[in-house]
This record gives structure tokens, C-alpha cells and sequence, in this order.
């Protein structure tokens, strides 16, 4: 396959490739990341030996390609895709000019592409930025959602925009003459 080919840093399997032949990148000193698919079914013996000290091989979590790269002597293994996907408030009441951050945590710990983007489906009622940060708008609702890049994973959290109510009224003139009608 691609035997001691020096120049080779990182490869992305197929998602239909089912085999990783025996010695298959027998020592790519330079192959540092290795992304696997979930229909591997076989990775022959020595598939990634003499590859560099840092190689990483990106797996799908619960596939055989999981089970079989966890038991390789000096090869490092992490997920390819974040499985779950959590925001730190799932929904909160704010009032006009108000702000909250929002942040997010998912697992599996180790995953190739982590980036998410934020989005807000009512702007009018409350804005988000790239970093989770939000500020309320005027009183309404609105769901700000954190969507993964690479696989779409959402989590949700509504925000609710209270309109402010006054405590009391406070009027400058000594005097006020209303006419009616």
C-alpha cells in the first residue's frame, strides 16, 4: 500500500472502505493523522508501525475500528465526531440590554473537528455571537442553537425577553393640566 512513503502526513479513508491491509502504512514516518469510517471491518496487524510518534487515528465511536486502534502499541486514538452536545443553560428569562454567555461541552473528549456555530431563529428578540455571548433584544422568545460543523449535532436553549415593567413614575413639572377628550 504505501510502505515507508515519507512524505505522506494524513489520510482520510473512504466511507466505504471496509479493510486496512496488514502494514498498510508500514513506517510513513510522517503520517501524523489517520481519519477512520465507520464501516471498517478489518485493520490488519501492523497497519500503522513506524508511523510518526504523534500519529493520531480519528475513529467512530463503538465502531470496530475503535476497538482494534485501542489495542495498538504507540498509536493514538481519538473520535472523529462529537457524539453529545450540551449547552451550559437549556432555557433563561433576561430583560431588554441584558447579556449571558452560553457554553457548550460535548464528548467525546477527543474529536477531530470540535467547532460549532451559534445561531439565534429571532434576532428581534435576542442576538448571539460567534462566542455564545447573547443579548436581549425586546420581549419575546427566541431558541439559540450550537450546531456542530462537521455533523450538524444541535442543542437548543430559549431564552425568554421580559418586557421591563416600571416601579414608578417620576415627572419634572410642578404642575399639569389635562384637557379632556
Amino acid at each position: 500500500a504505501f510502505n515507508e512513503c515519507t512524505s505522506l502526513t494524513k489520510v482520510v479513508f473512504p466511507s466505504k472502505l471496509t479493510t486496512v491491509g496488514n502494514a498498510a502504512f508500514w513506517y510513513c514516518s510522517s503520517l501524523k493523522q489517520v481519519l477512520i469510517g465507520d464501516k471498517v471491518t478489518y485493520i490488519g496487524e501492523n497497519a500503522f508501525v513506524g508511523c510518526h510518534k504523534d500519529l493520531t487515528v480519528y475513529v467512530v465511536k463503538g465502531s470496530y475500528a475503535e476497538k482494534a486502534v485501542s489495542k495498538m502499541n504507540g498509536v493514538n486514538m481519538a473520535y472523529r465526531y462529537v457524539t453529545d452536545l450540551k449547552l451550559s443553560a437549556s432555557d433563561f428569562k433576561l430583560t431588554p440590554g441584558q447579556a449571558k454567555a452560553l457554553t457548550y461541552t460535548y464528548s467525546p473528549e477527543k474529536v477531530y473537528n470540535s467547532k460549532v456555530k451559534y445561531s439565534s431563529d429571532n434576532t428581534a428578540v435576542a442576538t448571539v455571537d460567534s462566542k455564545g455571548n447573547i443579548k436581549a433584544v425586546a420581549p419575546g422568545t427566541a431558541t439559540i442553537t450550537v450546531k456542530t460543523e462537521d455533523t450538524g449535532k444541535t442543542a437548543p436553549c430559549k431564552v425568554t425577553v421580559k418586557g421591563v415593567k416600571p416601579t414608578s413614575v417620576k415627572l419634572d413639572a410642578k404642575s399639569m393640566k389635562i384637557n379632556p377628550g
